[in-house]
């Protein structure tokens, strides 16, 4: 029964297209800030636009494991749960997309 129902979804709805869309959305936006901020020496994403790896390099004298332990207590505090991937569902609203890159 489950299964129908996302199958109905997918010929009704263009959910593939729809994830693509706010997966590229956070994808701009998240390199924008990047790249704004001047850390793309040791942050990068590759991958899909609905499922994007964070890449994450050493820096000064910081290994990359614990810049992204550091980045997930941060962002953990947020109310966010990632652990090296940008995972867009269909529950990824524009407002959660927006908080996220708040």
């Amino acid at each position: 029964a489950a299964a129908k129902v996302v199958l109905q979804k997918h010929i009704n709805e263009d959910v593939c297209g729809d994830l693509a869309k706010k997966g590229n959305t956070l994808a701009e936006s998240t390199i924008n800030a990047i790249n704004e901020s001047k850390i793309d020496n040791v942050i990068s994403l590759s991958g899909h636009p609905t499922w994007k790896f964070i890449n994450w390099k050493p820096a000064s004298h910081y290994s990359a494991q614990e810049i992204k332990t550091y980045f997930m207590q941060e962002i953990f505090q947020e109310g966010i749960l990632v652990l090296g991937t940008h995972n867009i569902t269909q529950a990824h609203s524009n407002r959660i997309i927006e908080k996220i890159l708040n």
